[in-house]
């Protein structure tokens, strides 16, 4: 009697700790969970900005392309009144 006293002990202790160990496992499955969410907002965020950066660089390129071509319209149209005048 007294070891199946001792038995029923032992099982429900086992069963408490499967218990906490169940509760334990869930909730460090949780916690991945909530830190994956977090990483992959952070990705997308950290992507967007990239995204933007480039395209803030790419609009300030062509603009200075834009301008380096007016820039060598007026060279050569000087150039070509110089030729003229020489003449």
């Amino acid at each position: 009697n007294r070891m199946n006293q001792e038995i029923l002990t032992l099982n429900e202790e086992m069963k408490r700790r499967t218990r906490e160990y169940e509760e334990e496992i869930q909730n460090l499955k949780q916690r991945y969970e909530e830190r994956i969410s977090e990483l992959k907002e952070k990705t997308k965020e950290a992507i967007r900005k990239t995204i933007e950066d480039r395209e803030t660089l790419i609009e300030s390129l062509r603009k200075e392309n834009d301008e380096l071509k007016r820039e060598i319209e007026k060279l050569k149209e000087k150039v070509r009144l110089l030729e003229v005048d020489h003449l």
